[in-house]
């Protein structure tokens, strides 16, 4: 698990290292510098584009420097590439009145050594450009000849290789201002910064790597599961709660799967299916009657409950409730007074983690009533909505809502006390209590019908077992529904990874995640 600073948060950790624990800026600088001058060098073996130790056959770099600290380190990122025998241009294209004291430090380290600084460049011209224009402070669009370079980058056909974030993201929220260069990998200093997770900020930002810098984290700032962003990787999958070896069927977590309206049988089945797969004990779909043949037939392993209408469905639900563990409510329920009474009744009597999709989450919604009683529940709530869903929840467009998904994310769940997974290419989960998550798992392939319906199943084995009576191997952690929604948004995402590998993503369908997510579970 990692942490992720805004920019803010940066800047406060380098004042505090700087000004505080006393390391100087230049060191902290010079040691940016290296990392960015190794992963160059890496990128010019991708593409064959000469050897530092031979001068005569060796690549040509260009590197743009703005008049900030990201300029200085561009300056000492090239400087050690030349002495290592690269052909180094400088491209001076700050405001010179605007130097930061480090920048300009560097750049005079430059001159006196004698390297090509200009003012003008052709950046096709060279093997590999780098990206030192602007760092993780810019806050207004790109214009003019900023601009005009920054497309000049883009146009060259060469690697770039961004220092800190690519010149034009902003690194809080991803957006592209105005332009942005297109980089093949980016080197950012101690923390990646959310402009380089998030989309579309991500896609330019190419490969992102950490350098470790010496920053040193502010003594109230170092706990690892107070509020801030982090993100989780493949190699986070393995802090899943070991089986107990003595474990029952009841003890591995008893979920209750409230889904599929009249021919709707199938995101039942995905999500109750996934739950299953996902370690789940035991699992009840409760349904109505016209998908009982379809459900016993496809899955056999699943305990039915069928209903015929709304009064049989409320009369039902009591007994349902107290044999469960955790509720999945929504997938393919329909969008109808009877979703909308079925949640009532949850809000006011369950008790129990509820996750809410899909038709849950537009009968909410649509109901002055039903918010008041989210706000009330006091069990925890995962609401799992995608972008066009949490639009409607907000009352914001679907623009608002992916322009900075985080916030929005956090807003909600700070007003309603729930966990908000707010699903997209780059999901957010994020929590009343200021924690949130940013997953960079997942591919494409997992657009499709039925994807949702599986993440719903997942987050109900995990809520599900960790609330178990009588299972002793819940780690801490999984107390934290935020921690808990996060993992299972990984684990759904490294579901669709192994999946691609089978099926690629053009063809995949919501039973390959099913199929990818056993796959994952048993190697780890």
């Amino acid at each position: 698990m990692l942490k992720v600073l805004t920019s803010d948060e940066m800047k406060e950790y380098d004042r505090y290292t700087m000004e505080e624990i006393g390391i100087p800026s230049a060191s902290l600088m010079e040691r940016a510098a290296y990392a960015c001058a190794d992963e160059a060098e890496k990128l010019l073996q991708k593409y064959g584009k000469g050897n530092g130790n031979a001068p005569e056959k060796s690549a040509g770099i260009l590197v743009v420097c703005g008049s900030g600290n990201n300029g200085g380190d561009g300056y000492a990122c090239g400087r050690i590439l030349a002495l290592r025998g690269f052909r180094v241009t400088f491209l001076a294209a700050g405001n010179p009145e605007h130097m930061s004291v480090e920048a300009r430090r560097q750049e005079g380290i430059c001159r006196k050594l004698g390297m090509s600084i200009l003012k003008d460049a052709e950046p096709n011209e060279y093997d590999l450009i780098i990206d030192a224009l602007f760092g993780i402070g810019l806050t207004r669009p790109v214009e003019g000849s900023y601009a005009v370079l920054i497309g000049k980058i883009n146009d060259a056909g060469v690697p770039v290789l961004a220092v800190d974030i690519p010149s034009g993201i902003n690194a809080d929220s991803a957006e592209v201002m105005g332009c942005a260069v297109k980089a093949e990998a980016t080197v950012t200093m101690q923390y990646l910064k959310p402009g380089l997770l998030l989309a579309p900020g991500c896609r330019f930002a190419g490969k992102a790597v950490r350098a470790d810098i010496d920053v040193v984290a502010p003594d109230t700032l170092r706990n690892t599961d107070g509020p801030g962003i982090y993100t989780l990787s493949k190699e986070d999958l393995g802090m899943l709660p070991a089986r107990d070896p003595d474990g029952n069927k009841g003890s591995f977590g008893k979920l209750l799967v409230i889904a599929g309206n009249e021919e709707m049988a199938g995101a039942a089945f995905l999500s109750a299916a996934a739950a299953l797969s996902a370690g789940a004990g035991m699992v009840r779909i409760l349904t109505h009657k016209a998908n009982r043949d379809v459900l016993l037939t496809l899955l056999p392993e699943a305990l039915l409950t069928i209903y015929t209408d709304e009064e049989d469905l409320l009369r039902k639900l009591p007994a349902a409730l107290s044999w469960s563990d955790a509720v999945v409510c929504g997938p393919g329920l329909g969008n109808s007074e009877r979703t909308a009474a079925c949640l009532r009744y949850l809000l006011k009597a369950a008790e129990l983690p509820l996750i809410l999709d899909a038709d849950a989450l537009n009968a909410l919604s649509g109901s002055a009533e039903l918010r008041s009683l989210l706000r009330k529940y006091r069990k925890d709530v995962i609401m799992t909505p995608h972008a066009g869903e949490m639009a409607r929840l907000c009352g914001q467009s679907i623009t608002d809502v992916k322009r900075d998904p985080v916030r929005t994310a956090s807003s909600f769940a700070g007003e309603f006390g729930v966990t908000m997974v707010l699903k997209d290419s780059r999901t957010v989960t994020a929590g009343a209590c200021g924690r949130s998550f940013i997953n960079t798992s997942g591919n494409s392939g997992m657009a499709t019908a039925g994807s949702g319906d599986v993440l719903s199943g997942i987050l109900g084995a995990l809520c599900a077992g960790a609330h178990a009576e009588g299972n002793h191997f819940v780690p801490v952690e999984w107390n934290d529904p935020v921690f808990l929604a996060a993992y299972g948004v990984l684990l759904h995402g490294c579901a669709g990874d192994e999946a691609q590998q089978s099926v690629g993503q053009f063809g995949m369908k919501a039973r390959d995640l099913i199929e990818g997510l056993r796959g994952i579970l048993k190697k780890n």
